[in-house]
């Protein structure tokens, strides 16, 4: 299976002009090649900012400003793009994730991959920083020059975990730090032992770390700490001064990342060739509804979602419809004929949403009972499994899909 984007970055932001491009231009030297960004409602300029990265193609920019919207963003993007990506990194505003041994983060996963075989996602532990004495916010000089000073090894906060997701891999996200993956699919740290929370107590950061700037100067942390939480949309009822004391630790001098963007900066920002990808999609579709190859289930998937995503900008809507149809045809032949692995079927399940509209209302209702079919079975799976979170997701999908909601 091909992908448009190697690796791309999803987050929900809120007034982080001051930051945005020094993130960004950081995660482009890293090696990353797509930003899926959310709005979550700023009022500084944001979108000015990031226009020259929408316009290069590099940045998918939409616009959400509900209260609590991190969790609902994040299953959109694992649910909409998971056959653009092969990788999606799930990380904030203040988070800047990086291979230390000088590797883009692409190489470093690969490396990985060769080492421990193809996991459902990778983390990478918290290296927190403090405020390094800072009081006001310099926004002269950027965040990497500014803050130097972090906490010493063994400090709490630096077992939380981010997620790097295959997001074929994955259903959704309980917290933002990690997401429930798929029956038998789960992450692995840079040592290759299985990660099941949304925190890690061997904190290895040699190959895979994030520097975590969350508390910046005295007065960005009470700016920021006045804001609503981008996952629950409420306000944290904390002593705000005695919060800043608890996670201002400066006890360790480490700029190791000035010198690992030093060493990408000058290697130029790799830039997706989408109408390559869109020829080379075409001429996949045009062989499989030709006959002319073998196809897997998951790969009809890719097929029908990359061409609901990519294709309207090139096929009338009655073009693309019966396109779309022939390929469901396909799909429900291979269905038909093949024995579904687990992962199979929920990816099935996941992905089925978005091409179910489409449809006639005949071959609808046949599809809600196979779908429904197929999640009572993985509930069942689940329950027997004891997987909690699984039975309920699907148990719920089942029900979904029986009722036609």
């Amino acid at each position: 299976m091909h992908y448009l984007h190697e690796l791309a970055v999803a987050a929900i932001m809120k007034d982080e002009s001051p930051y945005l491009q020094e993130w960004l231009d950081f995660h482009l030297w890293a090696g990353v090649s797509h930003f899926y960004l959310y709005d979550n409602g700023s009022t500084d300029g944001t979108r000015e900012i990031l226009q020259p990265y929408i316009q290069q193609g590099c940045v998918t920019y939409k616009y959400r400003p509900a209260a609590g919207e991190q969790l609902p963003v994040y299953r959109e993007v694992l649910q909409r793009y998971r056959f653009l990506c092969r990788y999606i990194a799930f990380i904030d505003l203040d988070e800047f994730l990086y291979a230390p041994e000088g590797r883009s983060l692409p190489e470093t996963l690969q490396e990985l991959v060769r080492d421990f075989g193809e996991p459902g996602g990778f983390t990478a532990n918290w290296c927190c920083y403090g405020s390094s004495g800072a009081r006001e916010a310099e926004l002269s000089r950027g965040v990497l020059e500014r803050f130097a000073w972090r906490a010493a090894d063994g400090f709490p906060n630096d077992r939380h975990i981010k997620s790097i997701v295959n997001p074929r891999c994955a259903a959704y996200f309980a917290t933002p730090h990690a997401p429930v993956y798929f029956l038998g699919k789960y992450a692995i740290d840079e040592t290759g032992q299985r990660v099941e929370q949304w925190c890690n107590k061997r904190h290895p950061v040699s190959r895979l770390r994030i520097n975590h700037y969350g508390v910046k100067s005295y007065a960005e942390w009470v700016q920021r700490r006045s804001r609503r939480c981008a996952d629950t949309g409420g306000v944290v009822d904390r002593d705000i001064d005695a919060w800043f004391r608890e996670f201002d630790r400066n006890d360790i001098q480490d700029q190791g990342i000035l010198a690992y963007r030093q060493l990408r900066q000058d290697m130029p920002p790799k830039r997706d060739d989408q109408a390559a990808f869109v020829a080379q999609l075409v001429a996949a579709i045009q062989a499989c509804l030709q006959e002319q190859q073998d196809v897997s289930v998951a790969e009809y998937l890719a097929y029908i979602q990359n061409a609901q995503l990519l294709f309207p900008a090139y096929l009338a809507e009655e073009e693309l419809v019966a396109l779309l149809l022939s390929l469901l045809a396909q799909l429900r032949q291979c269905l038909s004929r093949e024995v579904l692995e687990p992962w199979t079927a929920q990816l099935c399940l996941d992905a089925a949403p978005l091409w179910l509209p489409v449809l006639p209302p005949v071959q609808r209702e046949d599809w809600r009972r196979t779908l429904s079919q197929l999640a009572t079975g993985l509930a069942s799976a689940a329950n027997q499994a004891y997987d909690t979170s699984c039975y309920y997701w699907y148990d719920y999908l089942a029900q979904l899909f029986r009722t036609g909601a």
